[in-house]
């Protein structure tokens, strides 16, 4: 496919993804049960998927058939090349469930569950319903953290995805915000919960996507968990993290031989270079992904 035609299909899924947004807020629907074509990696078994209509998140992915499955493709390319080996997915800021589904559903054999952790109320429901097809993954109404107690988590009512312990952002145009009581558990103890649900002789897969908090979350896990993990892809962002904070992500990072920047394509990137963007501090974000 040349690049004209490449560019043509780009303009075409955006367009269908501006008009399916548009319709759905004139019509004032919140929420849709759809099922993924075969083609999605969200398929599977021909069950349905409840996704909200915010601005982003239900919209994108009815446009494109997944929600941003570059990601999740890489990590699933990399558990394929452990054939004999299973998986257990920590997935911390599951949101509704689309990247564990779209880890899980393509080749469940490849995993022998999931533990999921998600504090938004609404988020929580979707997430439920979306991975009732995975016995083995287990929803847990919880904000990881670094102690035990309850937290405000600040929610966009524009997007599903935006939800953070920390402020939003003020330079961001919203639909509006509202604030939520959320229970917070400690690193141990979410240790525990994986440890209680996963098998012997599985390795781990971690995702963490928490708007701002993952570098407070990595350092309060254990070091045992990093030790059983194969691949982590972590969002980084440090405009909120603490110097040892960011220290312990640098130690995490050097235990895996293969670092890649994730935005909008995968690259390798060193040491130096994450230490370089972390101790800047900006809004800025990529994804990590490490591996071994």
């Amino acid at each position: 496919m040349g690049i004209a035609d490449r560019l043509g299909q780009w303009k075409t899924i955006r367009r269908r993804r501006h008009t399916i947004g548009q319709f759905l807020s004139e019509n004032r629907i919140v929420e849709v049960e759809w099922r993924p074509p075969i083609e999605s990696p969200l398929h599977h078994e021909g069950s349905t998927l409840r996704l909200p209509m915010d601005s982003i998140i239900g919209p994108r992915t009815l446009a494109y058939g997944h929600w941003h499955d570059e990601h999740t493709r890489l990590i699933r390319d990399l558990v394929a090349r452990q054939p004999t080996q299973r998986h257990f997915l920590i997935d911390i800021g599951a949101n509704i469930g689309l990247v564990t589904r779209q880890l899980l559903a393509p080749e469940p054999a490849r995993w022998s569950g999931a533990c999921c952790f998600e504090p938004e109320t609404k988020n929580l429901a979707q997430l439920a319903w979306n991975l009732r097809p995975f016995s083995a993954a287990h929803v847990q109404p919880f904000a990881v953290s670094d102690h035990t107690g309850q937290a405000t988590l600040h929610v966009d009512e524009g997007n599903a995805g935006d939800c953070s312990l920390q402020p939003l952002p003020q330079n961001v145009q919203r639909a509006g915000t509202r604030d939520e009581t959320v229970q917070l558990i400690s690193g141990a103890q979410a240790w525990a919960l994986i440890q209680a649900a996963r098998e012997p002789g599985d390795r781990l897969v971690w995702k963490s996507d928490t708007q701002g908090h993952d570098l407070k979350i990595i350092a309060a896990m254990p070091d045992a968990l990093w030790d059983d993990t194969d691949i982590a892809m972590i969002e980084v962002r440090c405009n909120h993290a603490s110097p040892a904070e960011i220290d312990h992500l640098l130690q995490v990072a050097a235990a895996f031989p293969q670092r890649l920047s994730v935005k909008r394509a995968a690259r390798p990137i060193g040491l130096a270079e994450l230490e370089a963007f972390c101790r800047k501090r900006s809004d800025s974000e990529f994804d990590l992904l490490l591996h071994r």
